[in-house]
């Protein structure tokens, strides 16, 4: 019926006063000779009434009331005939909640409380439901069943046989307000203010368990309803104590102030303050930085199965945490994919050149000057492309209106890519520097077994193409890695967004994350599977470069074009196939590391990790396969 409050604190927590529909907010400080209460504006309950008065014949015999309760009382009446209804009233919920409101804006009223009914603890039980459903279900344990055998609703304290104990309040109106005008958290991360909001409970399956219309449950006023309205009055803590005694606080909400981002040394100051509190009065705290709503299934016996949005305490701490470590996960990997494709790239740059680093050794260079050549002519692409990649970031954060990073993030990235340049350079800038001055005067020979002069049956092609891998395995595993890389990240991000047991499974914020970083997650993967397939076609080309007499060769003896664009597509699959089978083991691995879940849905995303990289092994095969299908047969003897 009523609930009493702070006025100063409760307008500094959530701006009751800015709610006010008329009259006065209530004084703190104010002196009340009767207990103010405002009005709370908002009718909760939507039901119709509908009254008749109706003239009975009621038999001689049954003299006063008690007698007709013992026939039966109004269900005996039904039985008795009945005369024309003398009046008959019909009055809808929100017509007779502004009548209230008048009544009570009146002038002072009185409250019976001889007799009150008052919420109790619910008691829950985790049970095997009747319909599938992949998280723990929870039912209200029945008052028969429960430990201290009380209802499990609400608790009735009746004293209509002590009129010691029958008091009566009058109480005076200050004010109306208004729920609506009440700023609202948003649902991700709110808290429980069910002095104001009744509990969100929609159900979704009747007691059978079927499947019915979702429908929120309302509440009907009765102390007994799983659902409970919000209190009809607001007054002063001061004026609750007169009218129910000093113990009359059930819950007291503390905001710590100075905090505008959560950081450790928030989080420290937000413990500490609840550690005082709890010293201070013994009090249970619970810590509500970063809650969020959770969806829980609990079946209401006789009504069915009702979906709640309970509160998951201090989530955001964990979430902050995790997503950070996929931030850090996804660079990093995406970094790691991109030094592997300076490497392989400086490598075929190094094999393509390898006549004219031999030429220079023969007239005199030095193997350091060559390893400096080759690691300066990297190093300067390096710093180039970093500059045009900071420009060109920074360009879109200004036109896109993002903040601009900070400079030691403008410093420190560009430093760390030509880093990466330096790293992924410098074993074949060793290899040049190491190239012997006779390779010069080499004049290239077939390492491949004869061809055939008809063209290979399939399985012989695919033999063909694994061992002309096998011979230059470095470049083919180097090639590979960049596809695993990728395959690993798509996998872990399918499993963390597909599997709801994953970092952020369960709450709203954590569902509301989800949605939030998928797009950007997912174009990091695309980036590493674009640099994975760069590198695969410069490995590929590579491959054909240094295979153009052995090309021109199996041309020369009879093999086709389009044996030859096979062959390389072979190739070009079987990279990405080894790169995709290694990559969705290791993202798979890694999930259930990190997560500890298992679902058959794992399989389904370990086959995309393994078809999306053999995919673009053949298409990264395309032209390298294209440039092979060209190669003339008079390579065979250009050297001879």
């Amino acid at each position: 019926m009523f609930a009493g409050i702070d006025p100063e604190q409760e307008a500094a927590l959530v701006g009751i006063d800015e709610a006010m529909l008329e009259g006065n907010y209530l004084d703190s400080d104010g002196q009340y000779s009767t207990p103010p209460f405002l009005i709370n504006a908002t009718p909760y309950i939507s039901i119709t009434i509908h009254a008749a008065l109706k003239s009975v014949e009621i038999p001689v015999e049954l003299s006063d009331l008690s007698e007709i309760m013992k026939q039966g009382g109004t269900d005996y009446l039904a039985t008795l005939p009945a005369y024309d209804t003398l009046v008959e009233q019909e009055m809808n919920s929100n017509e007779a909640y502004e009548k209230l409101i008048e009544n009570f804006s009146s002038g002072d009223i009185k409250l019976g409380l001889g007799a009150v009914s008052r919420p109790g603890r619910i008691q829950y039980q985790e049970i095997t439901p009747t319909i599938a459903f992949n998280k723990p279900v929870l039912q209200i344990i029945l008052p028969n069943e429960a430990p201290d055998a009380r209802p499990p609703s609400y608790r009735a304290i009746s004293r209509a046989n002590d009129e010691s104990q029958f008091r009566e309040a009058t109480f005076a109106a200050e004010g109306v307000f208004n729920i609506e005008n009440i700023p609202r958290p948003l649902d991700i991360n709110r808290v429980p203010l069910e002095t104001y909001f009744p509990p969100s409970a929609t159900l979704y399956f009747d007691e059978t368990g079927q499947a019915i219309e979702p429908q929120p449950l309302r509440t009907t006023g009765h102390p007994a309803d799983y659902i409970q309205s919000p209190p009809l009055l607001l007054t002063t803590i001061e004026a609750a104590q007169r009218v129910c005694g000093n113990d009359c606080i059930s819950a007291i909400r503390v905001r710590v102030g100075g905090i505008n981002e959560l950081t450790p040394a928030t989080r420290r100051k937000i413990e500490t303050i609840a550690g005082e509190i709890a010293r201070q009065t013994e009090l249970d705290i619970d810590i509500m930085v970063g809650s969020s709503p959770t969806r829980v299934l609990v079946h209401v016996p006789g009504v069915g199965y009702v979906e709640e949005q309970w509160i998951q305490k201090n989530v955001t701490t964990t979430y902050a945490e995790r997503v950070q470590t996929g931030h850090l996960l996804l660079l990093g990997t995406l970094l790691g994919i991109g030094g592997l494709f300076v490497l392989d790239l400086a490598w075929a740059e190094v094999v393509a050149r390898r006549r004219t680093i031999a030429l220079q050794k023969a007239l005199g260079w030095r193997s350091a000057t060559v390893f400096r050549q080759v690691l300066g002519q990297i190093l300067l692409a390096g710093v180039v492309a970093t500059l045009l990649g900071t420009l060109v970031a920074v360009g879109i954060s200004r036109l896109a209106g993002w903040p601009m990073p900070s400079l030691s993030l403008l410093l420190g990235a560009p430093l760390l890519i030509v880093g990466l340049c330096l790293a992924g350079g410098a074993y074949p800038a060793w290899l040049a520097a190491h190239i012997p001055p006779i390779v010069g005067l080499q004049q290239g020979n077939l390492r491949a077994a004869a061809a055939q002069k008809t063209p290979l049956p399939t399985r012989s092609l695919w033999r063909f193409a694994w061992r002309g891998l096998a011979r230059r395995w470095s470049r083919s595993a180097l090639g590979a890695l960049t596809a695993t890389l990728s395959a690993a990240l798509l996998v872990l991000m399918l499993a963390v967004t597909v599997d709801r047991q994953g970092a952020m499974s369960g709450t709203l914020l954590g569902e509301f994350i989800l949605v939030q970083i998928e797009s950007f997650h997912y174009a990091i993967v695309g980036i590493g599977f674009g640099l994975a397939a760069l590198s695969l076609a410069n490995s590929l080309l590579a491959g054909v470069l240094e295979r153009r007499r052995e090309i021109g060769v199996l041309k020369a003896v009879g093999w086709q074009t389009g044996t030859v664009t096979r062959l390389f597509l072979a190739e070009g699959i079987w990279l990405g196939l080894l790169g995709g089978l290694a990559g969705a083991l290791v993202g798979l691995a890694t999930f259930i590391a990190l997560y500890e879940s298992v679902s058959t849905s794992l399989v389904w995303i370990g086959l995309v990790g393994i078809l999306t990289p053999t995919l673009v092994g053949m298409l990264a095969a395309l032209y390298p396969a294209r440039v092979a299908a060209h190669v003339p047969p008079a390579e065979a003897v250009r050297y001879e």
